[in-house]
């Protein structure tokens, strides 16, 4: 299996252990940016992955070095998956951005505020469970097509 997989696994192992029992009881903004990086970190890997798999069947000659140039190949080798290339634009975006401010940290409603593209932006624990959702299912998604890498 290709070890970029094994690897996006991993971290949505992590990802999962960070939202269900650290975030449970320790809700601070380091914990939940954590959580986010974990999972740009798994998507990522996911999306490599699958351009892995689009090389070694000859439909692109080089994989890039960057992220911003793999999502875009991404996007373009396998528009049915656009969505998740979404949301790891977006979860970058978060990182990225640097100024944060948190409100009710410590409590249920954990709320971290920045700005994306200049506009505002709140992202909370039930988004960040929601996204760690959609990208565990992305990754089951595309085991089919990684597996077909092994036959």
């Amino acid at each position: 299996m290709i070890e970029e997989y094994q690897e996006a696994v991993q971290e949505l192992k992590r990802a999962d252990h960070s939202i269900f029992a650290t975030l449970k009881y320790t809700r601070t903004m380091d914990v939940l940016l954590n959580v986010v990086e974990r999972l740009v970190k798994s998507i990522g890997l996911s999306m490599k992955a699958c351009l892995i798999v689009a090389k070694s069947e000859g439909k692109l000659e080089e994989i890039p070095e960057n992220s911003k140039g793999r999502e875009i190949l991404f996007r373009e080798l396998f528009p049915d998956y656009s969505s998740y290339a979404d949301i790891y634009s977006k979860l970058k975006k978060v990182i990225a951005s640097g100024d944060y401010q948190v409100t009710e940290e410590f409590r249920k409603n954990l709320t971290i505020k920045t700005r994306i593209d200049g506009c505002p932006y709140d992202l909370n624990v039930e988004m960040v469970h929601d996204y760690y959702k959609q990208i565990r299912e992305f990754v089951k998604e595309i085991r089919p097509l990684i597996d077909t890498l092994d036959d």
